[in-house]
C-alpha cells in the first residue's frame, strides 16, 4: 500500500493564533490515536490539558514550538523545551501517518544541532515509540507516572546528536 503524503508548511507558534486550534488537535490526538493503546479513564485525564487556552499558551510559549499547517489547517505541533528535551509532538488524527511527525522531528533535531545540543530525550507515549525509535532514539526501561491518581506508561528515550 502506498504511503499518502500531505503537502505542508512548517511555521513556529504563535499563541494569539493558534491556542484553541492547538487543544483541539490536542485532545483529538489522544482521544483518536491513543483509544488502541490507552485506557479511557488514562485518554481523560491525558487530554484535560488541551482544554485550557491559558495553559497552552503558557506551555508552548517556551523554547521552541513548531507548528506543522495545511491549507490553513493545524495538522501538528511539536515543542523542544528545555533545549535538550522533547516535551510535545502531537498530529492531528485526519494527518497522521503522513510524513508530519517526522518532518517536525526532523526540524527540531536540525535546530538542536545548530544550538550545538549534544543530546536530546523526550519520554515517549505508547503511541509515539515507534517513531522516535525510527528516527534513531534509544529507549529506556519504561516508567510509570501519576496522573489523577491513574498510572499512564512512558518511555523516556535519548538520541545523541552528530555534529
Amino acid at each position: 500500500m502506498a504511503r499518502r503524503t500531505t503537502h505542508f508548511a512548517i511555521r513556529r507558534f504563535r499563541p494569539e493564533f493558534d491556542c484553541a486550534a492547538v487543544g483541539a488537535l490536542y485532545r483529538q490526538s489522544i482521544t483518536e490515536l491513543g483509544a488502541a493503546s490507552y485506557e479511557q479513564a488514562v485518554i481523560e485525564v491525558w487530554r484535560k490539558w488541551g482544554e485550557n487556552t491559558q495553559a497552552i499558551a503558557l506551555t508552548l510559549s517556551q523554547g521552541q514550538t513548531l507548528i506543522a499547517q495545511h491549507s490553513g489547517r493545524i495538522a501538528g505541533f511539536a515543542q523542544r523545551h528545555p533545549d535538550n528535551h522533547i516535551n510535545m509532538l502531537y498530529v492531528h488524527p485526519d494527518f497522521a501517518r503522513r510524513g508530519i511527525a517526522s518532518a517536525l522531528l526532523e526540524e527540531l533535531l536540525i535546530s538542536a544541532r545548530r544550538e550545538r545540543v549534544r543530546e536530546l530525550s523526550v519520554n515517549a507515549s505508547r503511541v509515539s515509540r515507534s517513531l522516535f525509535e525510527k528516527h534513531g532514539f534509544k529507549a529506556g526501561e519504561a516508567e510509570w507516572v501519576e496522573r489523577e491518581n491513574l498510572k499512564i506508561e512512558r518511555f523516556p528515550m535519548t538520541f545523541a546528536l552528530k555534529d
